[in-house]
């Protein structure tokens, strides 16, 4: 089973709203205000960095604020974080299989909402510049936000942190789903909002069955790149 993080229902509370939400958030409007003037004056490799640099803003508050709520317990060490990438690789095939399981409905969903929503477009402005642009300096830059920054401090907030918590206060299966709904509805996308759900509860069910974030980590770090892959494809 996942380590629980020494943190309280109420701690959990702030750690989110306060830090992950209303500081990182401010963050990155600070972050991409300061940008700006170079964003626009920039190339689309330069709008790819610039994008990087915002994301990185808005996770420093959130990862700041879990910091201090560990030091006020006096807990020291992230031990519950259950990394564990040296232990013969047995995150991949636990990512691998989780990936498999979870393609199909989440692909399913998307189905699903276009055919309810066939003009709608999704939420990242990244896909137009991924699209249109034959960068490859701004696909790496892409490429790194989307398939190492993102899995990595989403899985720290959703799953390492807000999964265990409440799956300690109000059982496994309602800490899955509360964060699953949380994960889908911090990307602040209605025709996004199904399919993030259950890829969700996916990664969910992969941190409970494995105890491994870093499994966690991998898959979503697959389905990002999967779906960059996709739009690679789809802009030849």
């Amino acid at each position: 089973p996942p380590a629980t993080p020494p943190l309280t229902i109420p701690a959990l509370l702030l750690f989110f709203f306060g830090g992950v939400v209303v500081l990182g958030n401010g963050a990155a409007a600070l972050a991409l205000l300061a940008l700006r003037p170079w964003v626009q004056a920039s190339s689309s490799a330069g709008q790819a960095m610039a994008t990087m640099v915002v994301y990185g803003a808005q996770a420093l508050p959130g990862l700041a604020v879990l910091r201090w709520l560990r030091g006020r317990e006096g807990q020291s060490g992230w031990q519950w974080l259950q990394l564990q990438w040296g232990l013969g690789w047995q995150s991949f095939p636990m990512a691998l299989g989780g990936l498999l399981l979870s393609l199909p409905l989440v692909l399913l969903a998307s189905w699903g909402v276009s055919q309810l929503f066939p003009d709608a477009g999704g939420s990242n402005p990244l896909l137009d510049l991924v699209l249109n642009s034959r960068d490859r300096t701004a696909l790496v830059f892409f490429a790194l936000t989307a398939c190492l920054l993102a899995p990595l401090y989403e899985e720290l907030v959703f799953r390492a942190t807000i999964l265990p918590v409440m799956a300690r206060s109000y059982g496994a299966g309602v800490g899955v789903l509360l964060s699953s709904l949380l994960f889908a509805a911090a990307h602040l996308s209605l025709v996004e909002f199904f399919p993030l759900l259950i890829l969700g509860l996916g990664l969910g069910w992969l941190r409970l069955r494995s105890g491994r974030l870093s499994a966690c980590v991998l898959m979503h770090a697959a389905w990002n790149g999967y779906t960059l892959a996709n739009l690679m494809l789809l802009s030849l």
